[in-house]
């Protein structure tokens, strides 16, 4: 559980990013890469995730400092039905948004009518209740046989 969010400052002029604890109320979650398993009945989640103190600021956001591609070959040993590349099964992103003290949740369209999945997604990273929201329009998490 973190005492506060993470808010983040640009001090353009010195090209530097300093973060700070703001006094707000206690924020539980994790940001994160991940795969789901859709093709099973438990819908299982495989991630690498990480505190919000341990990510990075990217615009509005902090994010995980890993990629899929970096994560893929750890990961697919799992699950030994993924023998393709990382671009080939349901993945996504949870973020946090700074401005909107908001975990967003990029991820593959075939876990929008899949509330099983979404349930998992947010039991795995610990995000509270009215203080996340899902995406699944990103085209980057489209499935190229979709």
């Amino acid at each position: 559980m973190l005492k506060g969010y993470i808010l983040a400052t640009a001090d353009i002029s010195m090209g530097e990013k300093k973060m700070k604890v703001g006094k707000q109320k206690s924020l539980s979650g994790q940001i994160a890469i991940f795969w789901v398993d859709v093709s099973s009945k438990t819908c299982k989640v495989y991630s690498n995730k990480s505190s919000l103190h341990e990510g990075d600021i990217y615009g509005q956001m902090t994010v995980h400092k890993s990629c899929h591609y970096d994560s893929w070959n750890a990961i697919r040993r799992l699950n030994p039905k993924w023998t393709g590349q990382y671009e080939d099964y349901p993945r996504g992103r949870c973020t946090f948004n700074l401005k909107n003290h908001r975990f967003f949740i990029y991820v593959c369209p075939l876990v929008k009518d899949n509330k099983k999945a979404q349930d998992n997604i947010v039991k795995e990273f610990h995000l509270q209740k009215s203080k996340y929201r899902f995406f699944y329009d990103d085209e980057h998490y489209v499935l190229q046989q979709y």
